[in-house]
């Protein structure tokens, strides 16, 4: 341990005034502090640094929120689409007595990708079959029954349903084979209830 220095050889010759000299010898018997009662002290030169996210965690922020922007555009789009059907044109049709009051609209989609024809039929009024019965879209010519486009139930006063056919619905209507479209209904134990149109356009 190394003496203190006199306070002669820290202010110099000049030599110290009493008060001066009386602290000095105050802090020479105090002592050095005991070891770790100071806190380190600071680095000069190097400020506190804050932590910052990374670049790759706002890239992941910003991902984040555009899908979510996305989502919500996409969302509010169906929803004022109501179900989203994507129709090219749409045919009303009328019903025939004993449902006069009934009627529907057929959205036709185009083609998929594989040839196939999505269709959807809002179907209003036309009254639920006795159980194991069904209705049938068709084709038609002049009003004759033609090729089948799918069959479906109803329930309730108004019944949405999807149907799909594998065939080229705009080139049979060119060529003037089919003019328009027809619903019969199916009775369970009736033979001759599907040829009797309920439905056409």
């Amino acid at each position: 341990m190394t003496e203190p220095p006199e306070l002669r050889d820290v202010i110099g010759d000049e030599g110290p005034d009493e008060r001066l000299e009386r602290v000095h010898d105050m802090l020479v018997d105090a002592g050095p502090p005991p070891q770790g009662a100071l806190p380190p002290a600071p680095e000069v030169g190097r400020p506190a640094v804050r932590a910052r996210p990374s670049r790759r965690r706002w890239a992941e922020l910003a991902l984040a929120a555009a899908l979510a922007s996305v989502a919500l555009a996409v969302g509010f789009i169906a929803g004022s689409r109501g179900d989203g059907f994507d129709s090219v044109v749409t045919i009303s049709m009328h019903g025939i007595s004993p449902v006069a009051d009934a009627s529907a609209e057929l959205a036709v989609a185009e083609p998929d990708e594989n040839g196939n024809i999505a269709l959807e039929m809002d179907v209003k009024r036309l009254p639920q079959l006795p159980q194991g019965g069904w209705y049938e879209l068709y084709l038609s010519k002049k009003g004759v029954i033609g090729a089948s486009c799918g069959t479906f139930v109803t329930a309730g006063d108004e019944t949405t349903v999807l149907l799909s056919v594998g065939y080229d619905l705009p080139g049979w209507r060119e060529a003037g084979r089919y003019d328009g479209w027809v619903v019969t209904a199916h009775v369970a134990g009736d033979k001759g209830s599907g040829e009797q149109i309920l439905l056409t356009t």
